[in-house]
């Protein structure tokens, strides 16, 4: 996940150092993608983000040191959209 991130930083930069200097169409495709797939990541991160629900669930409500706690968790994707 780290790596995509530089990835992208990496062709923002390139593509905007070369826009500024040379102004080719190399660099402006770079700079012009990089920008398109952040925009496109945030959007469809929200998308998902909204079809997603939650739950908890404990069998207890209380316990003491050293008891065993036991829980779990319900996670449901009610959006069109994939969430990986």
């Amino acid at each position: 996940m780290r790596s995509g991130r530089i990835l992208v930083a990496v062709m923002f930069l390139l593509g905007l150092t070369g826009v500024i200097f040379s102004g080719d169409v190399l660099y402006s495709r770079l700079l012009y993608t990089s920008v398109l797939i952040v925009i496109v990541g945030w959007i469809w991160t929200r998308w998902v983000i909204r079809g997603l629900k939650l739950e908890r669930s404990s069998r207890l409500l209380r316990a003491n040191v050293g008891d065993i706690f036991e829980e779990s968790y319900l996670i449901q994707n009610n959006s069109r959209v994939l969430a990986p």
